[in-house]
């Protein structure tokens, strides 16, 4: 994320500082959207979808995981049938 921000610092002219950048790589890939900034510039839409996609196998992977050790936890819990 901050390689994005480090580059949209440079291509895009709505993201005038790396704060701005770095604001606005959270926002797409926690894949809230605020919408206070937005992409203008080629550079800046192609890096917006692919942090867009990353921010959504980000979420489904942390979702698996707590799911999954959740899981196991009830696994462990439960009594042994015969």
């Amino acid at each position: 994320m901050l390689s994005f921000a480090y580059i949209l610092r440079f291509t895009e002219p709505s993201t005038p500082t790396f704060k701005d950048a770095l604001w606005y790589c959270f926002a797409i890939v926690t894949t809230i959207g605020f919408g206070d900034v937005a992409a203008t510039s080629t550079e800046g839409r192609i890096i917006s979808v692919i942090l867009g996609a990353y921010g959504i196998v980000v979420v489904a992977l942390i979702t698996s995981i707590i799911v999954n050790f959740y899981g196991e936890m009830k696994k462990k819990d439960a009594p042994e049938e015969k």
